[in-house]
């Protein structure tokens, strides 16, 4: 129950700030009364980079990935509407304090939410001299949404951590959402549980775990962190993920794998709140190696469709 609770609050904040937050900003596009082009205009700047910033940073598939789209589109489509319905034949200097105060309001926030938004795109790009490796995806027959990954911990929790350049992975519906239902306690609610998971390249598994608990939703196991886990060596690296189900690893340290073999199944165990799958990689002495599927890096708000 208290988990069910929580995330019924996290989904309605999450609601508040990327639906209805827009959407009400968009609506006063339409409704308000503005008095010159430069007040519109600021208003108009900082509703784009609040959209924006959202847009970029926070966690859709609680609200469906499709309105993150919907949003973006009504954010640029309503100011140009607006400006040859109503706004082009106004001043373009405001009349009066109150009206310049208005403006330069809007001019600060679009800054602000501008600044915010470049630090969170910057994360999409990896530093050139950062060694990378080239994996297949290890998941397949649906869309898949990235939670954690780039390049800086704005879009990243991992970013502090030894796994700077790991990934989170979920899976979605035709309609954008990761589960069935809001804050279900049933770990069969959440798509990507039990998908089958592919080796990502053909090496040696150096470690491999299959004894871990799946956790109850929303409880972390704070001492086996990665739970039930394959670790293959490849192309000079490592590459781990985390957070099989338990009992469903097929491989064991020392076996050989080809890539595009099924190595287990997605589940929910060790340091985990939901059932996702962790990956990250590195050289073999710790040091992070960036990850590249099919050519291309990823970060939160990725979707692959496999």
């Amino acid at each position: 129950m208290a988990f069910e609770i929580s995330f019924l609050i996290e989904t309605l904040v999450i609601a508040v700030v990327c639906l209805v937050i827009p959407l009400a900003f968009v609506a006063v596009q339409f409704l308000a009364k503005f008095k010159s082009r430069l007040g519109w205009l600021s208003y108009s700047l900082a509703t784009f980079f609040y959209t924006l910033f959202v847009f970029v940073d926070l966690f859709w598939p609680w609200v469906s990935m499709h309105s993150r789209y919907a949003v973006m589109v009504l954010a640029l489509a309503a100011p140009a509407y607006v400006y040859f319905k109503k706004i082009k034949k106004l001043n373009f200097k405001p009349e009066g304090k109150k009206r310049w105060v208005f403006a330069c309001a809007g001019f600060l926030a679009a800054a602000v939410f501008l600044f915010i938004s470049i630090h969170a795109i910057s994360a999409y790009f990896y530093p050139a001299d950062a060694k990378t490796i080239n994996l297949e995806f290890p998941l397949r027959g649906g869309a898949y949404y990235v939670s954690q990954g780039g390049s800086n911990n704005q879009l990243n929790m991992h970013f502090a951590k030894l796994q700077k350049y790991a990934y989170d992975i979920l899976m979605l519906d035709a309609f954008g959402f990761r589960a069935k239902g809001i804050g279900s306690q049933n770990l069969e609610d959440y798509y990507i549980y039990k998908q089958k998971i592919f080796a990502p390249c053909s090496g040696r598994i150096i470690e491999a775990n299959n004894n871990a608990l799946d956790m109850p939703l929303g409880q972390k196991n704070s001492v086996d962190f990665n739970g039930n886990y394959v670790v293959v060596e490849c192309e000079g690296a490592r590459v781990l993920m985390a957070h099989f189900l338990q009992g469903s690893v097929l491989v064991k340290a020392n076996d050989q794998v080809s890539a595009g073999q099924e190595i287990g199944l997605a589940g929910n165990s060790g340091n985990t709140l939901e059932p996702h799958l962790h990956i990250s990689a590195d050289d073999g002495s710790g040091n992070p190696v960036v990850i590249e599927f099919d050519g291309k890096t990823l970060a939160r708000n990725s979707v692959v469709v496999k």
